[in-house]
């Protein structure tokens, strides 16, 4: 490693090194972007429900937003059978949600680069 990118990355400038794997090639083909509305805000109830969801290996990314939803996740399963699962574990009975909305990606139009994000300052 160059002294350049150590120094960066001490600095933390740069920080992470990734590799971007291809879901279906690992049997995971479904992408779906899972837009939650919780039944009612709080710091711990939404760390609660957040620690929950994210342990989860489905749940790739997740993003807590403003609007009428709540929590944006990103999750990849292999099957709609297994999204069934997920959903009946994760979300259905919990009862700190109010309800969820399913969006099924079709096709990726701009696959995730990290080299393409935007530097924010």
């Amino acid at each position: 490693m160059s002294r350049r990118l150590r120094r960066l990355r001490d600095e933390g400038v740069i920080i992470a090194d990734v590799s971007v794997v291809d879901p279906a090639r690992l049997g995971r083909a479904l992408t779906m972007h899972v837009l939650v509305e919780m039944e009612r805000e709080g710091t711990a109830v939404l760390d609660a429900l957040i620690d929950k969801l994210t342990a989860r290996p489905e749940v790739q990314a997740a993003w807590y937003v403003t609007g009428d939803t709540d929590l944006i996740l990103y999750v990849v399963v292999p099957t709609m059978e297994a999204y069934e699962v997920f959903t009946r574990e994760m979300l259905n009975d919990d009862a700190r949600v109010r309800a969820f909305k399913t969006l099924i990606s079709i096709r990726e139009v701009l696959p995730f680069d990290p080299a393409r994000r935007a530097l924010v300052r």
